[in-house]
């Protein structure tokens, strides 16, 4: 089972043991929270009653662990939402997830070209859910470009490009800028992969430039980890 599915399935079960009156909200936005957030700051999962609320946030087992920045950020929204009446925090813990990457670029290169051929027969057909589709085949190119550069440079995979990026530019592999467009379009993909609707429908365009994005990200990489090979090397004694 992949991760994806493995949460909806666990906050599929909290929303069917919430009290009569209360609904869930899948990644929520900012107008949801009982509180503001940072830009580009994601939950997972929110379920709002008549007194209160619930903020769920899902993490892979033995991840706070291994990160005390995950851990500080979770008890500081902890002692956050506490200060607001009626509102607490779960943490779901999930089994990490058992993926396999693609060892070839042409998985990545043959994505992108099925989510532009994909979008562009929806605009000749007039049908948005196959650019929608398109979309969110073309987002996975960009998560698989990005996870696999996480494996090979030793860093923890996650299924989520945001993430992902955040860690890479943490590390100095990535620049921030570069955050903020894998976020925006994280965002974007959350909503139509849960079968949400974005204010401004997705367009062959923007498929086109989130397959842009994934080659520039890729070679961007590519460059940066070739510097900091370069750099151990001359660091290393003669």
């Amino acid at each position: 089972m992949d991760w994806r599915r493995a949460e909806q399935l666990a906050l599929r079960e909290r929303a069917s043991r919430l009290p009569e009156g209360w609904v869930m909200i899948v990644n929520p936005g900012p107008d949801d929270l009982p509180f503001s957030v940072s830009p580009g700051r994601e939950f997972d999962a929110i379920a709002k009653g008549p007194d209160g609320g619930i903020v769920y946030e899902v993490v892979a087992r033995g991840s706070l662990a291994r990160s005390k920045d995950k851990l500080r950020a979770i008890e500081d929204l902890r002692r956050r939402i506490q200060g607001i009446e009626g509102w607490d925090l779960e943490v779901v813990i999930l089994s990490a997830p058992e993926i396999v990457l693609p060892d070839s670029d042409d998985d990545i290169h043959n994505r992108i070209s099925s989510a532009i051929q994909m979008a562009d027969m929806g605009v000749d057909s007039r049908n948005p859910y196959f650019v929608s589709s398109a979309f969110v085949l073309v987002a996975s190119a960009l998560e698989l470009t990005l996870g696999r550069w996480c494996e090979r440079l030793g860093l923890r995979y996650t299924p989520n490009s945001s993430a992902m990026a955040a860690l890479l530019v943490s590390e100095g592999y990535l620049d921030a800028g570069r955050y903020s467009e894998i976020s925006r379009y994280q965002s974007m993909r959350n909503v139509l992969a849960h079968g949400g609707v974005l204010e401004a429908p997705v367009t062959a365009a923007d498929v086109s430039a989130l397959g842009e994005l994934a080659r520039q990200v890729d070679g961007e990489l590519r460059t940066a980890s070739a510097e900091v090979s370069l750099g151990h090397q001359g660091s290393s004694p003669a």
